[in-house]
C-alpha cells in the first residue's frame, strides 16, 4: 500500500500497524508451507527406502559382496542399483530438511507474536497503537532500525499479558464474590425517569439508553460484553448505586478498578478503557478490591470482561435519617445571636425531617410498583431476584420469594389463557369483538385488582454473596431449553 495513499484516508498510523501485524501472520503461514515441505521429503524418503532392491537375486548380490569384501564388487552392485545416487539425493534432503528446521526455530518463537497481537488489538486504546505505528514509520523512514521498535513493542506487551494473566484469582468476580462476601452489579434503570445520560460512554450497550430493562438484561445475558459495574457499599451516597436496580454478576474478569467513577468508554462491544489509566490499556496492572471500598461519596466502577448474570438486585433502603444540628453556644457571638443561630438550626432539622418523611412515603409507593416489576422480570428471565437493605451502616442482601396472591393467580391462570383462547378462535385480530370486549371487561378489571393491592408480599431471607454465586441458574441454558 502506498504510503501517500494511507495519508489521504488519513489513518496511515493505523493502517501501518495493520499491515505490520498482517506480514507477520503472513510468516507464520510460510512456517506452515515449511512444515508441508518437510513432511513431503520424508515421503520421498519413504518410497525411496521402499524402492530399494528386494527381490532375491539384488540381495544375494549384496550378500556375495559383502562376504567377499571385494570393494570393486560393492562399487558395481552400487552402481547397478543406483545406491550411489539415491544415497546422496538422501543426504542433500536430510540436509535441506536441517536447515530447514533451524530456521523454522525463529518463526515457532515468533508464533507466541500472533497471541501477543491479539492482546494489543482486544486491551490496547487506538490511540496507543496508533502512535506505535508512528514511531515504526519514522523509524523507517529515517534509516533506523523499525523492527527493533517493533520488536521491543511487542515484548512490553508480552510482559502486560504475562502480568494479566498471573492475576486470574484477584480479577475474578467468582473468587471476590466467596471470599470477600461482596456483589458486583451493573445498574440499569426501571424508569425513563431514572435514566441518566450515558450513552456517550456506552454507544454500543446503551444500558442508560431508550431500550428497556428487559432487554438490556438480554444484550448482557446473550452477548456478554465488557462493562461497567460497581461494588454496593454502605458508606456511599445511595449505597454507591448508579441505578437502584440492576443485575448482579456471578462471573467475569476484572480489567480496572478504581475507588470512583473512572468515566470508562466502550470503544467497542468488547472493549472498554477507564479514562484513568491514560490513553494506553484497558488493563490496570494490579487489581486491589479493599482500597476501592467506601473511599468516595459516590460510586466506584470496575471494568469487567465476559460476564454472566446470578441474578437481578433491587435496593429498598430506607433513606438516611436527617442528622441532628449540634446545637451550641459559640464563642464570639452574643447570647441573643447564640438563640437566634440555635432556633434557625432548629427550623432546619425539622424542616429537613418532614421532606424526609414525604420522601420515604414516596418511596415506598415506589418500592411497591418496582418489586411487582422486578418480580415479572425475575420470572420472565428466570433468575433469583435479591434486594439490597442498610440497616445501621451495613448493607444486608436478601433473596426475595413472592407469596401467592389470588388476584394474580385468577389473573394468570384464568384471565391470561382465556384472552389467549379468544384471541386464537379470531385468528390473531385482536379488533374482533369478543376479543376487545373481554380484554376491555374482565382482563381490565383483573389487572386493576392486581393494581390495587396496597403491598407485595414477600418474605426476605438474609443471603451472603456466596450463596448469589451458588445459586446462580445458567439463563443461557434456559433460553436454549425454551427455544
Amino acid at each position: 500500500m502506498n504510503p501517500k495513499n494511507l495519508q489521504k484516508n488519513g489513518n496511515e498510523q493505523t493502517d501501518t500497524l495493520e499491515m505490520e501485524e498482517q506480514i507477520q501472520t503472513s510468516s507464520l503461514e510460510g512456517k506452515k508451507n515449511k512444515q508441508e515441505f518437510a513432511k513431503e521429503t520424508l515421503g520421498k524418503i519413504e518410497k525411496d527406502i521402499e524402492a530399494l532392491p528386494k527381490n532375491g537375486e539384488d540381495i544375494g548380490k549384496i550378500e556375495t559382496s559383502l562376504t567377499l569384501n571385494n570393494p570393486t564388487i560393492k562399487n558395481e552392485i552400487k552402481s547397478e542399483l543406483g545406491l550411489s545416487d539415491k544415497l546422496n539425493f538422501l543426504d542433500g534432503e536430510i540436509k535441506n530438511i536441517i536447515s530447514e528446521t533451524k530456521s523454522n526455530i525463529n518463526e515457532i518463537v515468533r508464533e507466541d507474536d500472533s497471541v501477543t497481537r491479539d492482546f494489543s488489538k482486544n486491551y490496547h486504546h487506538p490511540e496507543y497503537r496508533k502512535q506505535v505505528a508512528g514511531e515504526i514509520l519514522e523509524a523507517r523512514k529515517s534509516g533506523q532500525d523499525a523492527e527493533a521498535v517493533k520488536q521491543g513493542f511487542y515484548e512490553k506487551t508480552a510482559k502486560e499479558k504475562e502480568n494479566f494473566e498471573s492475576q486470574e484469582k484477584e480479577r475474578s468476580v467468582a473468587e471476590i464474590m466467596k471470599e470477600k462476601d461482596l456483589v458486583i452489579v451493573h445498574a440499569i434503570p426501571l424508569s425513563t425517569l431514572e435514566r441518566k445520560s450515558t450513552t456517550e460512554n456506552n454507544p454500543i450497550l446503551k444500558t442508560g439508553g431508550h431500550q428497556g430493562f428487559k432487554t438490556s438484561v438480554e444484550i448482557l445475558s446473550g452477548l456478554s460484553p465488557t462493562i461497567s459495574t460497581s461494588i454496593p457499599s454502605p458508606e456511599r451516597k445511595g449505597n454507591g448505586l448508579y441505578y437502584p436496580s440492576g443485575v448482579i454478576l456471578s462471573e467475569g474478569k476484572i480489567l480496572s478498578a478504581q475507588p470512583r467513577d473512572s468515566g470508562s468508554v466502550a470503544h467497542s462491544l468488547y472493549k472498554r478503557i477507564s479514562k484513568d489509566l491514560g490513553n494506553q490499556t484497558a488493563i490496570q496492572s494490579k487489581i486491589n478490591i479493599d482500597e476501592i471500598i467506601g473511599k468516595s461519596e459516590h460510586y466506584n466502577e470496575l471494568t469487567v470482561e465476559n460476564p454472566k448474570i446470578a441474578g437481578l438486585f433491587y435496593d429498598i433502603s430506607e433513606l438516611p435519617p436527617v442528622t441532628k444540628p449540634d446545637l451550641k453556644f459559640l464563642e464570639g457571638l452574643s447570647k441573643e445571636e447564640n438563640e437566634d443561630r440555635n432556633k434557625e438550626l432548629e427550623k432546619k432539622y425539622f424542616k429537613q425531617q418532614e421532606n424526609r418523611q414525604d420522601e420515604e412515603e414516596k418511596r415506598l409507593r415506589v418500592e411497591k410498583y418496582r418489586l411487582y416489576q422486578m418480580k415479572n422480570f425475575s420470572k420472565e428471565i428466570n433468575v433469583p431476584l435479591y434486594v439490597f437493605k442498610n440497616e445501621s451502616g451495613e448493607l444486608k442482601k436478601y433473596k426475595v420469594e413472592f407469596l401467592p396472591r389470588e388476584e394474580e393467580d385468577y389473573f394468570e391462570n384464568i384471565i391470561v389463557p382465556k384472552a389467549n383462547e379468544l384471541l386464537t378462535k379470531a385468528g390473531g385480530d385482536k379488533n374482533d369483538l369478543e376479543y376487545k370486549k373481554f380484554i376491555e371487561g374482565d382482563y381490565d378489571n383483573a389487572k386493576r385488582a392486581i393494581n390495587k393491592i396496597e403491598k407485595e408480599d414477600y418474605i426476605l431471607k438474609e443471603v451472603t454473596a456466596e450463596d448469589i454465586y451458588k445459586s446462580k441458574k445458567d439463563i443461557y441454558q434456559t433460553r436454549k431449553e425454551k427455544k
